[in-house]
């Protein structure tokens, strides 16, 4: 029995089978994923004996055998996808996608790791190319070559990866269990697509019931608004913490700012983790708490409420642009610098003093990148930088003497 009620598995991992494959270090990588990811989650939901993940380490192919995967992506809480270039080259990957759009009305479920990434103009498939990946995979510096994050290389990043996979997920299948979760029935939307047409029926049938029913909502989309005769929804998987509980200021220093950091290019995701940790430590709060919707509508929607409870905008950039999607040609990156902007908010912007001009060869992002607001200084320098005016005190107001020199 699944710890998600009406469920037959907690989380369905879907891979293509090059991606398993024995590596030099004489391990499978998906293999190691599904059980660490099982252990995490077993350990985080306090469950073991109900966690349930469906993993096909064989990966037969027999027609026979395909129909009992697909049967098995339907009654699944929530999908898992391996991304990489083998896996939007393969069929039976894309099928089991589809089978999992096709069986559930909400994206929230959905969810995917990178271990390697695509080459310029791939795409993955709806509507898994606009949402965000955890990305498994680093960028080396010296070859420009991407590596995947494995624990005999990068043990330490591979552990926070895989424990915010976890995190992400236990909160998913809690909030599912909390609702009493059955499989829906309605296909899942896909990002800047409209919506359905609702046929009368079927509005009489979205009318509030007296027993709480699970919502249909967008993968980490802005919290809705509660309905005067519903339970409240669970809360969004990306989003922060309650305003009332992520202050502006630590309890212990009111005077500490918050620290917005904003999403990143898969290349310098590592050294975001490094600088949300520096801050943790330092006992600076910082934003977001989790992962942004991907789609101009909602991901703007996100980040406006995150910096509207920030003091200060920090934005880490490198060679690449980042994506740009069809709803959101400036991309994310010039998207988040434009929202901060007009907000007010002091703009932290960082460089590698490495790039060069030359290094970049989109026009439009060179420019970003080379602007006279960004800080061309070691990471070190600027994580101490972004601390000094996170914690410094504010200027002691001038006292105010009163001249009674005119006195009767």
């Amino acid at each position: 029995m699944a710890f998600v009620p009406g469920y037959e598995n907690d989380v369905f991992i879907s891979y293509a089978h090059a991606d398993n494959e024995v590596d030099v270090f004489g391990g499978a990588w998906v293999d190691k994923l599904a059980k660490y990811l099982g252990i995490a989650l077993k350990q985080r939901l306090g469950r073991g004996d109900e966690v349930k993940i469906f993993f096909d380490s064989n990966r037969l192919r027999a027609n026979h055998h395909l129909d009992e995967i697909l049967q098995n992506v339907r009654t699944s809480a929530v999908f898992l996808a391996i991304g990489s270039p083998s896996y939007v080259n393969r069929q039976w990957t894309r099928d089991e996608l589809a089978a999992f759009i096709e069986s559930s009305n909400d994206s929230r479920r959905l969810f995917c790791v990178e271990r390697l990434p695509l080459d310029p103009g791939e795409r993955y498939p709806d509507p898994l190319n606009d949402y965000y990946r955890v990305n498994f995979w680093q960028r080396d510096p010296a070859d420009d070559i991407p590596l995947t994050v494995t624990q005999q290389l990068n043990s330490d990043l591979y552990y926070v990866l895989l424990q915010k996979l976890a995190e992400q997920i236990r909160s998913q299948l809690v909030a599912m269990r909390k609702q009493g979760a059955a499989p829906p029935l309605s296909p899942m939307p896909i990002p800047g697509s409209p919506p359905p047409p609702v046929s009368s029926h079927e509005a009489d049938m979205a009318m509030p019931a007296p027993a709480p029913t699970p919502a249909p909502a967008m993968m980490h989309t802005a919290a809705p608004e509660p309905a005067p005769a519903a339970p409240a929804p669970a809360a969004p998987v990306y989003a922060s913490a309650p305003a009332e509980a992520v202050p502006a200021a630590a309890a212990a220093d009111e005077h500490v700012k918050t620290v917005m950091i904003a999403q990143v290019t898969e290349d310098l995701e590592a050294d975001r983790e490094q600088l949300v940790s520096y801050l943790d430590q330092c006992g600076i709060p910082n934003l977001p708490t989790d992962f942004y919707p991907q789609g101009s509508a909602d991901f703007k929607a996100a980040v406006e409420q995150d910096l509207a409870r920030s003091d200060l905008f920090v934005q880490l950039l490198g060679r690449t642009s980042g994506r740009r999607p069809r709803d959101m040609p400036e991309g994310y990156l010039v998207a988040q610098y434009q929202l901060a902007e007009a907000a007010g908010r002091k703009i932290l912007q960082w460089r590698s003093p490495d790039l060069v001009p030359d290094d970049v060869a989109d026009e439009a992002h060179r420019a970003f990148l080379f602007g006279e607001k960004v800080a061309a200084i070691g990471f070190e320098s600027f994580k101490a930088q972004i601390r000094k005016l996170a914690t410094e005190l504010p200027p002691k107001a001038e006292p105010v003497v009163e001249d009674f020199d005119d006195a009767p």
